[in-house]
């Protein structure tokens, strides 16, 4: 907290998963672990399952901070989250997270908490349309459209439209063999040098990856041209 005072960090948040800034500066989101604190024996190795499946993070996991102050201004989240990770903001402002612990990605009312969507089946990994395998990251595009880095155990990034449909993926390798998104020359090219990238890398170049998308999927429904937009175009877009 840059222009908080020194010391104003709330001393209710536990470990830091992920955070994020609101437009104007004023206010940040903070999703952070309470009391729980992820280690090495968190997960089971053999299944990816979190191991305290009957204790969810009894504290507020999800915290509005007012970055003049520090203050926590609004929290909600608790009893609802084993192992959060990533935190970011859709284009209306409603708070979207992923956590590891249930597999899923969640979308809450920024205003007053309550989930508008959960994509993923609760505690319980998944590839494909199926769900998620401790998903570490969503990116939500103007229309609600979203992308999800699904890395830990499925090595992909899935793509969703703006009513939660599975509409496909990109993957690294030993990921899932559906790669709809791979159809073009750009995506293969893509896929062929990450495969001789250092595999404790993956992940971070899937991120970047993923940012990229995210940004030319933006570009175009602001009006892209066919050429430039492919897949993301749609049927109103123009040649140039």
């Amino acid at each position: 907290l840059v222009d908080a005072p020194a010391g104003a960090w709330p001393k209710s948040l536990g470990q830091i998963a992920g955070i994020v800034a609101e437009p104007d500066g004023r206010h940040a989101w903070v999703f952070h672990r309470g009391k729980r604190i992820w280690d090495g024996d968190s997960f089971d190795p053999a299944t990816n399952v979190v191991k305290d499946l009957d204790s969810p993070i009894a504290e507020h996991t999800i915290a509005r901070i007012e970055l003049a102050t520090g203050k926590i201004v609004k929290s909600f989240g608790a009893n609802e989250h084993y192992m959060p990770h990533a935190i970011t903001l859709g284009p209306n402002g409603d708070v979207w997270v992923t956590d590891c612990g249930l597999h899923q990605v969640i979308r809450y009312n920024a205003t007053d908490g309550a989930r508008v969507a959960e994509f993923g089946n609760k505690l319980t990994p998944g590839q494909g349309s199926d769900g998620f395998c401790k998903p570490t990251q969503v990116t939500v595009a103007e229309d609600n459209s979203f992308w999800v880095s699904d890395g830990y155990c499925n090595e992909r990034i899935a793509r969703f439209d703006s009513s939660g449909t599975y509409v496909g993926e990109f993957t690294g390798p030993k990921g899932h063999e559906n790669e709809k998104e791979n159809e073009n020359e750009n995506e293969n090219v893509f896929r062929e040098e990450n495969e001789k990238k250092p595999r404790e890398n993956i992940g971070d170049v899937f991120f970047v990856r993923l940012v990229s998308i995210f940004l030319r999927a933006r570009s175009c429904a602001r009006g892209g041209t066919v050429e430039a937009c492919g897949d993301f175009g749609g049927d109103e877009r123009t040649k140039s």
